[in-house]
């Protein structure tokens, strides 16, 4: 009995020592640093607070929690006269939702009149002729819409987003000037905070001491409810066009009361994956207006050089079809903005191994989406007079085609008043002309 046990003994602690060095092991004593910066050569504003020293864990090593986010938001718009912070909602859970505009002194100065100067660009009818077009393109910045992790539990999108917030705010480049004197930008930066910090828990949670870069850990994935829901479980990237949630609400009017011409949503998709992003593949739905597919390719040329100087592997198309227009990349296309998606592979807390064995780590994926979103950006402020003239032609020929297809929707009163009036709110919320018939 006893040599019994002492076989099994030493049976156990040959096996213990197989899996700690093992052929192919699945875990690592040492959390892997990526050392690749953010932005190559950054010089930073020395007094706008830096993210980490808010941060439990530094940038990229662990996802932030959404109380740090917003400690940050707080701190940051006493700290510059770049920023401007402003709550446009809440989510069921009642945590804020935050719009940060960023851009220079200047036009944050001049917001609201700049606000009020797109307005009226984007209005089919208000401007008079050539002549008043050209002024207004001429002085007017244009407008960027930049929303990241609709799905709580796709969390990169909201590191890159605070990366983002700092880089715009604090950099003293050229390139990120250009960007500040030719584009307002607005950061939504954890569109459903209740299905991230749901998530994030689960990681913290289901971690241990010696982090796990299997991808198939329960470490790196929860369980159900998981995260990509908001608190009553519903997919709010299947509700830009229904409208039924409060957090859907607050965001659509920020669209449609700023009116961007660049509206980017930023995504994740499955570990062994590599980095998506637009133009979609067909079927693309036939509303798109037309200079919808002038632009797009232009967007993806950029990100994808930016993608190529760090040799980062990506792809387009595919898989990401443009017919349902209840998403977030889609959504903003119907009123004349360039709408961006991206599709970064999770990494769901510090790092991944990848089918191939290439160690994903969480910083890369944050990189990646706060590089797309300086590509994308540069690409506006590059060709921000042609994009704002496009812009407004294009929502003319929105209108115009209406008018000449001479249709009208005419729907009868519905017996539930509650659901009728649900509906017109949500035609109206979205900019739709509704009109009772006599």
């Amino acid at each position: 009995m006893f040599r019994t046990l002492a076989i099994t003994i030493g049976s156990i602690i040959v096996l213990a020592g197989t899996i700690r060095a093992g052929l192919d092991p699945s875990y690592s004593p040492h959390a892997v640093i990526d050392t690749v910066p953010f932005y190559e050569g950054a010089e930073y504003d020395p007094s706008i607070p830096v993210p980490n020293d808010y941060l439990k864990y530094s940038q990229g090593q662990w996802p932030l929690r959404y109380h740090e986010l917003v400690k940050y938001l707080e701190i940051l718009d006493t700290s510059s006269d770049r920023v401007k912070v402003e709550v446009h909602g809440s989510s069921y859970e009642d945590r804020p939702l935050y719009n940060v505009f960023i851009s220079s002194e200047e036009n944050i100065r001049n917001l609201e009149e700049n606000r009020r100067k797109t307005d009226r660009l984007a209005d089919p009818l208000a401007v008079s002729d050539s002549q008043e077009l050209e002024q207004l393109v001429q002085g007017l910045p244009a407008t960027a819409w930049m929303g990241y992790s609709i799905h709580g539990d796709e969390i990169s999108g909201t590191d890159a987003a605070m990366q983002l917030i700092y880089h715009l705010t604090a950099a003293t480049d050229k390139a990120t000037l250009n960007i500040l004197d030719n584009v307002v930008i607005i950061v939504d930066p954890s569109q459903n905070p209740d299905g991230r910090e749901r998530y994030v828990s689960m990681l913290q949670t289901y971690k241990s001491k010696v982090p796990n870069y299997n991808r198939f850990s329960q470490q790196h994935g929860g369980v159900w409810p998981w995260g990509r829901t908001n608190h009553y479980l519903f997919d709010m990237n299947r509700d830009w066009a229904l409208v039924r949630l409060q957090e859907t609400k607050s965001r659509i009017a920020t669209i449609v009361k700023w009116h961007p011409q660049l509206s980017v949503d930023g995504h994740e998709m499955g570990s062994n994956a590599t980095f998506l992003f637009s133009p979609p593949t067909d079927p693309i739905n036939y509303n798109t207006p037309r200079h919808y597919f002038d632009w797009s390719p232009r967007f993806a040329a950029d990100q994808a050089a930016a993608f190529d100087q760090r040799g980062w592997p990506y792809y387009t198309g595919e898989w990401h079809e443009q017919w349902y227009p209840g998403y977030g990349s889609a959504w903003p296309t119907y009123s004349g903005s360039i709408g961006i998606l991206y599709e970064m592979a999770g990494v769901d807390g510090r790092f991944v191994k990848q089918r191939d064995d290439y160690l994903l780590t969480y910083h890369e994926a944050i990189n990646k989406q706060f590089t797309s979103s300086i590509a994308n950006l540069t690409t506006l402020a590059d060709n921000r007079v042609e994009i704002l003239r496009d812009y407004h032609n294009a929502r003319k020929l929105i209108s115009n085609d209406g008018k000449r297809s001479k249709l009208a929707f005419l729907f009868k009163p519905d017996r539930d008043e509650v659901k009728m009036k649900r509906f017109i709110e949500s035609l109206i919320l979205q900019g739709i002309e509704v009109k009772r018939t006599s």
